[in-house]
């Protein structure tokens, strides 16, 4: 059964906002800093809001409507779909009403500099609110179910899905094996057949989740402190879960494939040459100028666990 939303006074409205409006300066962001006539609303539903962050760490700001404001929750990794899995859930000052709907660039160097994009919105059902509990059921485009929010010490709570997991979630494997090559007979037919180029890389299977990207190598070796240019990567994905499988090569001069370094020489590329992440078709060139790394994917068969490696005798994969 929906609840109607609760209307709090002026005053108590602006005395929850006090500390939303200390952090900001109207004249140099956007946000809006709550008006005290309000506009008209269409529904008596309360509503909640998720806005993808792209601060100086990417996160999803949880909003609920309650008693006049925008009670407000930052989530690192996300809204959780796998009631298994409780994400961290940072309590933050209360935002106003009008902030459902904002959209926007807050200026570097402002508090919470960065893009701010609306990730889903709608109304809930409130089951339970208490200073140690929040109980909501979630009717939204992208998510909808009941979930609870309960304080684990000062300022972080955890999020925690109580319905089963959605219609077609799959949880990220722990490990992925790469599809290997292996010696075959070469197929008769080349029609039928893509044929890949053996690059001269570091073999890495990244695993992307709540906007963080974790990168093993062939062999479960940890890469991804080794190669903090592809976190971007999982910025980029942002809540999107996925396994990719890819290989990291040394860019030439100029943004070309350099034969003349070896798997082992990519290791030593210096941070200041770490310039930028691309996705490459094969190309070919002579090239041993060095000017940054970069990552080739491969298509990837399954993103559940088990073995992707090639089966004997198969020299590549069919079309």
């Amino acid at each position: 059964m929906a609840t109607k939303r609760a209307r709090a006074p002026q005053m108590e409205t602006d005395r929850a906002l006090a500390p939303y409006r200390s952090k900001r300066n109207a004249a140099k962001t956007p946000e809006p800093m709550g008006g005290r006539a309000g506009k008209q609303r269409e529904s008596d539903l309360p509503v909640f809001v998720i806005q993808e962050h792209h601060a100086r760490a990417l996160h999803w700001d949880f909003r609920l409507e309650h008693e006049g404001v925008l009670v407000s929750w930052a989530l690192p990794k996300g809204v959780p779909e796998d009631p298994k899995s409780n994400h961290l859930a940072v309590h933050t000052e209360d935002h106003p009403l009008d902030y459902g709907s904002f959209e926007g660039e807050i200026p570097a160097g402002e508090y919470g500099g960065g893009r701010v994009q609306i990730w889903d919105q709608g109304h809930f059902e409130l089951q339970k609110w208490t200073p140690t509990e929040v109980m909501v059921v979630l009717h939204g485009s992208r998510v909808s179910g009941r979930y609870v929010l309960f304080p684990t010490g000062g300022k972080n709570w955890m999020i925690h899905r109580m319905d089963p997991a959605p219609e077609g979630f799959e949880p990220l494997p722990d490990r992925v094996r790469p599809m290997l090559a292996t010696p075959g007979v070469l197929p008769t037919d080349d029609a039928g057949w893509a044929f890949e180029v053996k690059w001269d890389g570091v073999r890495a299977i990244s695993f992307v989740d709540g906007g963080r990207i974790r990168m093993l190598s062939r062999n479960d070796k940890e890469l991804t402190s080794s190669f903090p240019e592809f976190r971007q990567i999982g910025e980029f994905l942002g809540a999107r879960q996925c396994v990719l499988d890819g290989e990291i090569v040394v860019l030439g001069s100029p943004d070309r494939i350099s034969g003349g370094f070896s798997a082992a020489s990519i290791w030593r590329v210096p941070p200041r040459s770490r310039s930028r992440v691309r996705l490459r078709r094969p190309v070919t060139s002579s090239s041993t100028s060095c000017t940054s790394r970069a990552m080739h994917y491969f298509p990837c068969p399954t993103t559940s666990g088990g073995d992707n490696s090639s089966r004997s005798g198969s020299p590549g994969r069919p079309l």
